[in-house]
């Protein structure tokens, strides 16, 4: 399986949205990890959120609930 080129970089402001709620933080590690809900692998960032986080329980938040600034 060839790894698909990540949106973010290491240091980059993110927006995180959850089911409940979204919150902003900095990428501080990525990892290339198995994403159960869909079935697929994806890029995995995680985050030092600035408040309390958007409500998610992953330690490494795949790439599609994250947003550009």
């Amino acid at each position: 399986m060839e790894k698909r080129e990540q949106k973010y970089k290491i240091g980059e402001r993110v927006k995180a949205c959850g089911w409940v709620g979204e919150d902003f933080g900095i990428v501080k590690d990525i990892t290339w990890m198995y994403h159960s809900r869909l079935e697929e692998y994806t890029w995995g960032y995680k985050i030092d959120f600035e408040g309390e986080g958007p409500g998610l329980t992953f330690a490494y938040i795949p790439e599609g609930y994250l947003r550009k600034l």
